[in-house]
């Protein structure tokens, strides 16, 4: 399927979405309430659910402001757990295309461990991640799963259409946001197994990015062709 296709089903799948009626919207909510309780065997569902939640907004018509509200008020679990969530049904079934086959192999490994497979799994690679997920513990598959697009976008040199000039970029820290930023080069320079520190100031961005592209479409292209120059490179 071409970019142009998968863009077109995102679309529809939308439409069809939004075509739903409020008796619809007012089911999602309590199915949503329902499954919040047992989100680790019921995580795909409930993943499903707040996608079509978050795509559709239905959580103005319910009240609250934005989708970090409704998360926090109404399910009681953070915005970022909620847009993990969101990520999962994005990533596997949207992007990826898993159909009910591929998700049932995923359904009894927990969502923690999804949730950092969605950063390598595919359809050709799934049995195999399947296999390594459950002989890992979640923190690390997360570890490993990091390690595997870092060292994807890693090169020693950048050039070419990856970065057309070299600019620096200075700004100013009070002390605990210098121990933050330290620690977080300390982590990327351990994954990375590099001291470069403009090279793990870009991998700390894109690890950042990826965790808020599962519901951006904008930003998930933005990353997609981004780790794809990076990646053409490399095999240059």
């Amino acid at each position: 399927m071409t970019k142009k296709q998968k863009e077109n089903k995102i679309v529809s799948q939308k439409t069809e979405i939004e075509k739903y009626d409020k008796q619809r919207v007012k089911q999602v909510r309590r199915d949503i309430l329902t499954l919040k309780n047992n989100i680790e065997s019921s995580y795909f569902e409930l993943a499903k659910l707040l996608y079509e939640v978050y795509e559709n907004e239905y959580f103005k018509e319910w009240g609250f402001e934005d989708f970090e509200e409704y998360c926090h008020k109404e399910l009681e679990f953070g915005e970022r757990k909620g847009r993990y969530l969101v990520s999962v049904w994005y990533h596997l079934v949207i992007k990826n295309e898993f159909e009910d086959k591929e998700l049932e192999k995923l359904k009894d490994i927990g969502w923690t461990k999804v949730r950092a497979l969605i950063r390598v799994v595919n359809k050709d690679n799934l049995d195999e991640w399947v296999k390594q997920a459950t002989s890992m513990t979640a923190e690390k598959l997360d570890l490993k799963t990091k390690q595997i697009v870092l060292e994807q976008t890693a090169s020693e040199e950048v050039e070419g259409e990856i970065v057309k000039e070299m600019k620096r970029f200075t700004c100013v820290l009070v002390d605990d946001q210098i121990k933050v930023v330290e620690k977080a080069f300390e982590i990327a320079g351990k994954i990375a197994k590099s001291d470069k520190r403009g090279h793990l100031l870009s991998l700390i961005c894109l690890d950042f990015l990826s965790t808020r592209a599962g519901e951006d479409h904008t930003l998930a292209n933005f990353l997609n062709n981004v780790l794809q120059k990076l990646e053409d490179y490399n095999k240059a």
